[in-house]
């Protein structure tokens, strides 16, 4: 384990929503505990992966033993219980300017449930296409803010919707929200093709209305 120090305020904030996560363990009521699930079919066999916001290593975990990772996060806490695993890990802060690593060092970059988090998202998506070898996948995993029932509660009650499972700070330290359209907005200005978005959750007919998350699976152009 490695990497450089961290920003304070946000490493206290993810310190404590982890210290309650490995405690507690994943709430049945939250629908994104599945998330690595979800994603896990997605990542080639054999690729050389890196999960931005990787946690406990929960996506390694369920990943086949030929693929080769390394994980980065803010909170110490995850990182702990990953390294335990044997997965490959770095502290740092997800908003810094750059991904501790060189151009071209990834198959698949996968960010689930990170974005929403950081000051300035297109920042992480550039990034990930600087460590992206021509033509590798890029995941990106966020809460659908358009979701009826969210609309329901803004719209109805007045009430700004919550998008996240975790009890900490305003909203779980969500600071951006996402429809499908800015979804594609973020991932097509760092220029990657190919981008298909899909609800979760088994849901498909209008996905973009009914689906909690919205999953981005995008190619870095060749």
């Amino acid at each position: 384990m490695g990497g450089r120090p961290v920003a304070g305020a946000a490493r206290v904030f993810y310190e404590e929503i982890w210290r309650r996560k490995v405690r507690e363990g994943p709430r049945p009521e939250d629908a994104t505990a599945i998330r690595e699930t979800i994603v896990a079919p997605y990542i080639p066999s054999g690729a050389r992966v890196l999960d931005v916001g990787c946690g406990t290593g929960k996506l390694f975990d369920l990943l086949p033993s030929p693929a080769r990772t390394v994980g980065v996060d803010v909170a110490w806490g995850a990182l702990e219980v990953a390294h335990r695993k044997g997965h490959s890990v770095i502290r740092m802060d997800l908003d810094s300017p750059h991904l501790p690593f060189r151009d071209a060092t990834f198959d698949c970059v996968s960010c689930l449930a990170v974005v929403e988090h950081l000051f300035d998202p297109n920042v992480l998506i550039r990034e990930a296409a600087r460590v992206l070898v021509p033509g590798g996948t890029l995941i990106v995993l966020v809460p659908n803010i358009r979701q009826y029932y969210r609309m329901y509660q803004l719209l109805v009650r007045g009430r700004f919707p919550r998008t996240s499972g975790d009890p900490e700070g305003m909203d779980g330290g969500h600071l951006h929200y996402f429809t499908f359209s800015d979804v594609r907005e973020l991932i097509e200005n760092a220029g990657f093709s190919a981008i298909a978005l899909t609800g979760t959750g088994g849901v498909r007919f209008l996905a973009s209305l009914r689906s909690l998350e919205i999953l981005a699976i995008a190619r870095k152009a060749g």
